[in-house]
Order: structure tokens, then C-alpha cells, then sequence
């Protein structure tokens, strides 16, 4: 295969959106106002900032001002010279990646062709069309809506989330469901509305002789001792339509460079599609594990097919040796697990539900994707959901999390808060041809564990506004999406790569209730029920009810850094009732921090800039730390994800990294609830129980401490003793331990390991901050020096001390932050950003203080 790039050097211009492609010829003969766009992808947003047209619309309210490019028609043209690696070929196949959306290409003036999906890429042979020398290629793009009416509508139009329909502003439209791209460019309640137009991903043409390697399918089907059995299937096309060939296939597998396996095959090829399977047996395989589970091996899979002309082409693939299992075996008679197993070990996946990380997607970078997926890895992350209503990311995005032992939970994009129109024969086909394309791009991943049909669609249609969707027994006019779910994508996925499990919708399981504790997987919103008075939202004890079996989402909304707020309010003179501090809010936070804020820890009627960010901050990680120690506490519960990662902008909400990729507040509280190796306590009826988990494939063997402390470091009914843990165990260490009678007010009962073992002290929460008698404490610093390249200090506490910090720029990425010293406890502290300078005058050292 030759691959002619065209990613650089296009023009970009707009018309009005009557403008359809029967003005192509009136269109390209103009001359002026062509904006130049250095390379893709581009969302047409991008140059018009560039050209100082429109201001950037995640910053302050300039989405507002850029509506007007929904009602225009953009053209992309590209000019470029053909040689005869192109026009000699055999077929030269133009692929046009990220059409977002409604798209018509010309070639040299023929039309190509319409293109209405952003899901998958457009392809065809254009070899007759092609020019030696000069070529002209015009692309025709909108964003979408102009095709729908509310006659098409008006059989599923009832069952369409949007925010504008809860009274939480200018957000959303019905139109949506019918555009095959990213659902939350239309607004949501962490996006404003900045509808993405444009080419979002490569372009090129592909030219081949004779043969093309379309598709290579790695697959791990059995792990028997210190044997892997492997399948390795290669999609090969022989391009002659009326003649076979015999054509030589070769399989490679290397570790490292170094040779694993390898594999001939002759094989007789009729016209168009034939398939040629390997199985081999790898000795002493280095496994794929996620994230503290082992090691993240990945081998380099090659497949080459060489014509009887020794014309050939190749597909090379990294791929990980691996199994994954959804368990979902009988608890009891009504009730079953929900419990992922990898390479046969039951995993308790930690992690968080992941958000695009820009409004505009196509200028996401492989540097920002690298260091989201990293600074998941150092928060002890090893799944990320990807929620129907994102875009689907990039091939880097999916390498990175291979490489880090990121699982990826991966909804099919598209498919959030709705019902859908698959009554609609084009709309059927559309998903057909999306879940084809995506399941065989992805699916030699070993990071994919899971396949779902998508985000809260089911649990609308039974549930939305209190009236379910098939209420009564006439069948509905339409199934609002049900038939892409129930059928399209399990038989899609069963076909392409029958060893990652299916699950048809999330929350999802059980009869009548789709957030069900006995079935399934539930989204577990206690922050947004308002059902539920306000003290029962901020209230962390909450959570200990968990009875579920993976919480798939959940969340507590809370603040940026300064730095990042300054950014996206667009001046760091802030006005907390400004109508741009509202926008930038959640749309769901509705005076619940400032509640918390006032039960937790002081009156929040009047704050400064700097309290508010602190202490929401604070409550934020609290509440999220606490949850997801109850969810790895509880029995069954086989999961538990955060809503959410990162943010597609600015604003008070519910990520814990911005969408600066600056860290929150809540980040560090994440990461230790998430901590590899954990102590947990909590109180059963009158007894203090204290778990320990144990992630890592190392025997954990440590001096165990419990018993109870007050502030000031005085210790009673002290307990030593040997405990032993074994690999990917949780174990009771300690059960039924009867409270003395002391003052949960003046102190707390804790555990702690001994400093070698790497596991934190843990505590037991027994009432809000705010109402504990704490003496202020002294807070010390000692042995600030550099080892390999990066700044370490220690810190210490006379006595208990609460969010201790260290004053430095929001951008300093610690191996801790915003935690609680026991008296007399030392904590090492490492910078690990590289190269920086930091003298010990550069730390200022905090922690939060109430004064009763």
C-alpha cells in the first residue's frame, strides 16, 4: 500500500446554508475569502479564531456569539498533485476520516458522493477520477440540523433529554438524535452549545496492487498454565474482480523486537474478501494487565500478504495477551454479580467516566491526551467509561490507555438520553455501518473490556418524566432505539470480537427497575436526587447504604484551581453572580456546595474567591473520597466510577482534572480512595471494622496498628499485630471491634501499617468537620533535596491536621496534597513535574482550621 497524505495546506470558506452542493461551481470559482488552515483536523471554529472572526467559545459566554456558524455551509478545498503511485494503481481509494456531518465531496467537479456520519470514515476508489499533476478536492460540510423537521420528530420527541426542558438553560435540541456525531455538541450539563463542523480527522488516499490487508483480528482464546492459545485473523481483498490469486501470508509476533512467532500460509484467493486464520501457542506469555495488576506487555503483531507479482501490502497491530470476562453468575436467587475478570482474576475496577476533553474536538492533541491518561494512571485509575454521548477519541487515545492499564468501558457513541429513530431504515444502516467500523478499529486493544449499546437511552424510556415509554400494550410507533441495542450492536459485536463482552445499556439490569441493586450496574446520583432533602445529598454516611453491584456513575460537583478559573472567565476580576460564573457552573449545581460548605465546615453566606475555591474544593474530594472507600467497602459491589474525569471546558463541575489538565482539589482524594493498597474503617452496628485491600499481585505482609487517638496525639486500647494479605484480596483485619468510651469529637479511631509496607493510615468518620474540637496544630517541614531528577520534602504534624497544603503554582504536580496528618505522622512528598526548582522558602504549608 501507498499512502498519499493530504492532511495539509487546505482552504476553508463559508456560504449560506441554502448553499447546497448544486452551487459548487459559483462556490469554487471565488476567488476571495478563503481562509488557510495549516493542517487537519479542523473543526471550522479553529480558523475563525485564528483569523480573529469569532473569540474562543469555551472562554467567558462566547458560545453565544458563534451560533451563527449552525446556519452556514463550510468548504474545505484541497489541492494536490497526483503521480503514478496514484494513477497506476489499482485501485487508489480516497479516505476522508471525521466528517462532522452532513458532507458532499466533489473530485475534479464529480461528485463523490453524500456522507452523513461522523462515526465512521468515507471511502472509495476515485483511481478514474484522478489527474496526473494537478487535483482539485472540495469538501461541502454543516453541522447537521437542517435536515430534520418536527414532523420526523414527533414519534419519539417526548423521550429526548435535553436541558432546556428541565429549566437548566439554553441547552440541547430535539434535532440531535437524528446527527450521527457527538451528542453533547448541542448542550449538556457540563457543555454549552458550540455545535462541531468540519474534518476531525486524516485524509489521505490509499493506493493499492492487486491485494490490500483491510483488517487484522488478534484474539487471546485461552490461558493454560504457562501457555497462551492465540487467533490471529487477517481480513485480506484480492482486488481482481473476476480472477483468484495465490498470495503468501505471513504472520509475525515479536516481543520488544525479539521474535515470538512465526507463520506462513499459502492461500487461494477468489475476488474481493477472503479470511486467513493462524493459531499458534505462546510459551510463557507476558500478560496484559490493567493498572497495579502487573505489567502492561504489549506485543507488535505483523501480518504481510505477498501476490504472485510480489506486489504486497501489511498491517501491523500492538496487541496485548489478555482475557476478559463479564461475570455475571447467580449471588443468590435474586440476585447476580456484576464483576469484571481479567486473565481470570476478579478486578474491582476504580476509575472514572470520561469526558471529551475540548468542546471542539478535533483540536484535542496527542500531548493532552498523554497526560490525561497518565495522570489517570498516577491517581490509580484502571478503567475509564466512555459515555454514549462523547465522541469517539482518536487511535493515540486508546494506544495511551494500552500503555498506562486503563480498561475502557466503551459505549457506542451517539446513543445518551434518548430514545432514537431506528424505525428509519437510513438510520438503521448508518449504525450498522458505525458499529462495524469502530468494533474492528478498536478492537485489538487489550484495554477494551467492555461493549455497551449506550448511555441512559433504556433507563429514559422506562422512567422519563414519570411515564414509561411502554405503558399500556400497544406496541409504540416507533422501538425509539431499542432495535440498535437489543440487536444491531450485540450482533456486530459478537461477529467482530466475540471475546469482549456486551451490555446493553447503562444503568441497565433487572425487570422493572434499570437502576436495580440486585442486577447490573447503576448510576448512583444521591447529589441530584431531588427527592431527597438537601442535608441527605451532602451527607457522606449516604453512601455506606450502597447495595448495588457497579456504580457506573456518580459524582459531586466542586471548583478549578484559580489559575484555570481565571482562564475560562476570561479576566481575573471575578464576580461570583455574574452571569459568566453562572455559565460556567454545572447546571445542576443549585446552592448545594454552599449548603455543604455551611454543614461542613463554616458559613458559606459570605466567602471570599479564595475560601469558596478552597473549601469547595475540600467538600468535593471529601465526598468523593468517602463514596468510593464505601463502594470498595461494600459487599458485592464490584465497581465504582466517578462522573467525572476530566471536562470538555471550564467551569464549577464535576470533574477532578480541568479541562486545563490541571489538577483539582479532588483529585488527591480520588487517588488515595483508589490506592492500590487500602485500609478502610468503617462502623457496623456499634463495632469498628477494618478492611484491606490489596490490588497488586504481592503478598502484603505488615504490622497492623489500631485503636483509638485523640487530636492532640494521645492513643488508648492500642492494638498490635501481624497481618497478612494476599494478592488481588480484599480481607477483613480486623472485625467487630468494640468502641471504648471516648469522644469521636476530641479524636478518632485510626489504623495504620508500618511506614514499609506503602499503605496510608485510615481513619473513622464519626461527624462533620466543623463540629470537631481541634487543636490548631504545628505543621513541619525537613530534608527538601532532589533524587533522580525530581524535589522531595517531609512533612509532619504535632497534632491532627485537616487538607494539608503547600502554597504552590496550581500547575505542581504532587505525589500528595490536601490531606490528613495523624499527630506526630511524617509524610514524604514528591514533586513530579520534571526539572523544576523549588526552594524550601517556595513552600507555604496549609491546612484547614475551624475555630469552635
Amino acid at each position: 500500500m501507498y499512502v498519499y497524505g493530504l492532511k495539509n495546506d487546505w482552504k476553508l470558506r463559508y456560504e449560506e446554508l441554502y448553499c447546497d452542493k448544486n452551487y459548487y461551481t459559483a462556490v469554487t470559482n471565488k476567488e476571495e475569502g478563503w481562509f488557510d488552515i495549516e493542517t487537519l483536523p479542523c473543526d471550522v471554529h479553529v480558523p475563525l479564531i485564528e483569523n480573529g472572526i469569532i473569540e474562543d467559545p469555551v472562554i467567558a459566554g462566547n458560545c453565544f456569539k458563534c451560533e451563527w456558524i449552525e446556519d452556514k455551509s463550510w468548504w474545505f478545498r484541497k489541492i494536490f498533485n497526483a503521480g503514478e503511485d496514484l494513477i497506476n494503481s489499482q485501485n487508489s481509494e480516497l479516505v476522508i476520516e471525521g466528517l462532522d456531518v452532513k458532507a458532499d465531496l466533489f473530485l475534479n467537479g464529480t461528485y463523490l458522493g453524500h456522507h452523513g456520519s461522523a462515526m465512521y470514515p468515507f471511502r472509495k476508489d476515485v483511481r478514474d477520477i484522478l489527474h496526473e499533476g494537478e487535483n482539485i478536492l472540495v469538501i461541502r460540510v454543516t453541522s447537521g440540523l437542517e435536515y430534520y423537521s418536527e414532523l420526523e420528530l414527533s414519534k419519539i420527541k417526548d423521550y429526548i433529554a435535553c436541558e432546556y426542558k428541565g429549566g437548566r438553560g439554553p441547552r440541547g435540541d430535539n434535532r440531535r438524535v437524528f446527527v450521527r456525531k457527538p451528542q453533547y455538541v448541542y448542550g449538556w450539563d457540563w457543555n454549552p452549545r458550540i455545535a462541531t463542523c468540519g474534518i476531525m480527522g486524516d485524509a489521505r488516499i490509499e493506493a493499492y496492487k492487486e491485494i490490500a490487508v483491510r483488517n487484522v483480528r488478534f484474539t487471546t482464546n485461552k490461558l493454560s498454565g504457562n501457555d497462551a492459545e492465540i487467533a490471529v485473523e487477517a481480513e485480506i481483498e484480492n482486488l481482481y474482480p473476476i480472477s483468484t490469486l495465490d498470495v503468501n501470508v505471513r504472520l509475525d509476533i515479536c516481543f520488544n523486537d525479539a521474535p515470538v512467532q512465526s507463520v506462513e500460509k499459502e492461500a487461494f484467493m477468489t475476488s474481493g474478501l477472503n479470511y486467513v486464520e493462524f493459531d499458534v501457542t505462546i510459551n510463557n506469555p507476558r500478560l496484559w494487565w490493567p493498572n497495579g495488576m502487573g505489567g502492561q506487555n504489549l506485543y507488535t503483531v505483523k501480518i504481510c500478504a505477498t501476490a504472485p507479482d510480489n506486489n504486497s501490502d501489511y498491517r501491523e497491530i500492538k496487541a496485548g495477551i489478555r482475557t476478559v470476562k463479564l461475570n455475571t453468575d447467580k449471588i443468590s436467587n435474586t440476585s447476580r454479580m456484576f464483576a469484571f475478570e481479567i486473565n481470570g482474576i476478579r478486578t474491582f475496577c476504580k476509575g472514572g467516566n470520561w469526558e471529551t476533553p475540548d468542546s471542539i474536538y478535533s483540536r484535542i492533541s496527542d500531548d493532552k491526551y498523554e497526560l490525561l491518561v497518565r495522570e489517570a494512571k498516577e491517581a490509580n485509575f484502571n478503567m475509564f467509561r466512555f459515555n454514549g454521548v462523547n465522541a469517539y477519541e482518536r487511535d493515540f487515545f486508546y494506544e495511551c490507555c494500552d500503555r498506562y492499564g486503563i480498561l475502557i468501558w466503551q459505549d457506542f457513541a451517539g446513543f445518551s438520553c434518548a430514545a432514537y429513530p431506528d424505525e428509519m431504515d437510513w438510520f438503521r444502516h448508518e449504525v450498522e455501518k458505525e458499529a462495524d467500523y469502530q468494533t474492528k478499529r478498536l478492537r485489538n486493544h487489550p484495554c477494551i473490556a467492555l461493549w455497551c449499546g449506550s448511555n441512559e437511552c433504556q433507563c429514559l424510556l422506562l422512567t422519563y418524566r414519570k411515564n414509561s415509554y411502554w405503558a399500556g400494550d400497544k406496541k409504540p410507533a416507533s422501538p425509539a432505539g431499542t432495535v440498535i441495542y437489543n440487536k444491531i450492536i450485540p450482533w456486530t459485536v459478537r461477529k467482530n470480537c466475540p471475546d469482549v463482552p456486551y451490555w446493553n445499556s447503562s444503568p441497565y439490569g433487572g425487570a422493572t427497575d434499570l437502576e436495580s441493586n440486585d442486577y447490573g450496574d447503576r448510576h448512583h446520583w444521591i447529589f441530584l436526587d431531588a427527592d431527597s432533602g438537601m442535608n441527605e445529598r451532602i451527607t457522606l454516611e449516604e453512601y455506606d447504604k450502597i447495595a448495588c453491584k457497579f456504580v457506573s456513575e456518580f459524582g459531586c460537583i466542586g471548583p478549578t484551581k484559580k489559575s484555570s478559573l481565571y482562564k475560562y472567565y476570561g479576566s481575573e476580576n471575578v464576580d461570583m453572580e455574574s452571569s459568566i460564573w453562572k455559565m460556567h457552573t454545572n447546571t445542576f449545581e443549585k446552592d448545594i456546595i454552599k449548603a455543604a460548605i455551611s454543614k461542613h465546615y463554616t458559613d458559606a453566606k459570605v466567602l471570599s474567591l479564595d475560601e469558596y475555591l478552597l473549601y469547595a474544593g475540600l467538600f468535593q474530594g471529601v465526598m468523593l473520597g468517602y463514596a468510593l472507600e464505601s463502594m470498595r467497602y461494600a459487599e458485592n459491589n464490584y465497581g465504582a466510577l466517578i462522573w467525572s474525569f476530566n471536562d470538555a471546558w471550564g467551569e464549577v463541575g464535576w470533574s477532578i482534572i480541568d479541562y486545563y489538565t490541571t489538577r483539582k482539589i479532588s483529585y488527591y482524594f480520588v487517588k488515595r480512595a483508589l490506592a492500590h493498597k487500602k485500609l478502610i474503617l468503617r462502623e457496623d452496628e456499634g463495632k469498628i471494622n477494618i478492611i484491606c485491600m490489596n490490588d497488586t499481585r504481592d503478598m502484603l505482609e505488615f504490622e497492623l496498628e489500631y485503636g483509638y487517638m485523640t487530636f492532640d496525639g494521645m492513643k488508648e486500647d492500642t492494638v498490635r499485630e501481624k497481618v497478612t494479605v494476599g494478592p488481588f484480596t480484599k480481607a477483613v483485619v480486623a472485625a467487630r471491634i468494640k468502641k471504648g468510651p471516648y469522644d469521636t469529637l476530641k479524636g478518632l479511631y485510626y489504623a495504620r501499617a508500618d511506614e514499609n509496607s506503602g499503605i496510608a493510615p485510615a481513619t473513622l468518620r464519626t461527624g462533620d468537620f466543623k463540629n470537631l474540637f481541634i487543636p490548631q496544630p504545628v505543621i513541619s517541614l525537613t530534608g527538601l533535596n532532589e533524587c533522580k531528577g525530581k524535589v522531595a520534602f517531609t512533612v509532619t504534624s504535632d497534632k491532627y491536621a485537616h487538607g494539608v497544603h503547600f502554597g504552590l503554582n496550581d500547575d505542581a504536580l504532587l505525589s500528595d496534597e490536601y490531606f490528613d496528618l495523624l499527630p506526630g505522622e511524617s509524610r514524604k512528598i514528591t514533586v513530579l513535574n520534571d526539572n523544576i526548582e523549588i526552594a524550601i522558602d517556595d513552600i507555604n504549608p496549609g491546612y484547614v482550621y475551624v475555630k469552635l
